[in-house]
């Protein structure tokens, strides 16, 4: 009796522990496609400043 409660504990305990790996993995996930998404803006920030300062060069 008290091996399979132990038995069942353990498999819940791995249960558990798969659930929480994909959660974070979904969560390594996300974080890089925030990272990728960061570069992107800050690419393209750069490249509106660029343009601003080629419209200051035109109107002088």
């Amino acid at each position: 009796m008290e091996e399979s409660l132990i038995e069942k504990r353990i498999a819940e305990v791995e249960l558990e522990r798969v659930k929480l790996n994909k959660i974070i993995s979904a969560l390594k996930q996300e974080h890089q496609r925030n990272v990728n998404n960061l570069i992107k803006n800050e690419g393209a920030l750069e490249e509106l400043k660029k343009l601003k300062e080629s419209f200051k060069k035109e109107d002088d």
